[in-house]
């Protein structure tokens, strides 16, 4: 499964419940932290190529459950079958915007700014909102922002004929409980 969302919505503890194959999470810091190959589709620019995205694409997909990516121009166009996260609530869309720029890296920000011409949150909310509309129109499943923030992720998943085991609820609830005044 390809799990397409926009950086800031929380896709990483999304796709560690689902697959938590190469997935670290550090309890101190409730960092979550997946193998440098496994998240090689949260930063599309660095691909030469569409076909590289493609082939880099069949391997994966044969080693993980979940692939976690930003780049929903190339599923779409790929015609891949795809999960998305959505973000419905314009608070929440500036709200995650908020937390990819404090919870990430400054060269990360600087990659969305190239990317999306966003040089502000706003902006960026801008961007995470005009995903969310393509996400909705294309992803076989979506998965609300506000659902991982109100706790019912595991229910979501486990509607979806995906069995997510105890250690891995224990995580999420964890991590819930320990960003919600951070998110």
């Amino acid at each position: 499964m390809i799990l397409v969302f926009a950086g800031g919505t929380c896709g990483d503890i999304v796709c560690g419940s689902i697959d938590d194959k190469d997935f670290v999470f550090d309890y101190n810091t409730t960092e979550i932290k997946f193998d440098k190959k496994r998240e090689k589709l949260k930063k599309p620019h660095l691909f030469k190529s569409f076909k590289d995205k493609q082939t880099y694409l069949a391997k994966a997909v044969k080693k993980y459950n979940c692939i976690p990516s930003h780049d929903i121009d190339f599923h779409i166009r790929n015609r891949d079958n795809f999960w998305g996260i959505t973000v419905e609530d314009p608070k929440h869309r500036l709200l995650a915007a908020k937390r990819f720029k404090l919870k990430n890296q400054p060269q990360s920000w600087k990659d969305i700014e190239k990317m999306s011409h966003s040089h502000t949150a706003e902006q960026y909310a801008n961007t995470i909102y005009e995903m969310s509309k393509k996400i909705k129109r294309h992803a076989k499943f979506t998965i609300d922002f506000s659902e991982i923030l109100s706790g019912r992720l595991i229910n979501i998943i486990e509607s979806q004929d995906i069995v997510i085991s105890a250690e891995k609820e224990n995580i999420y609830h964890f991590w819930l409980s320990n960003n919600r005044l951070k998110i």
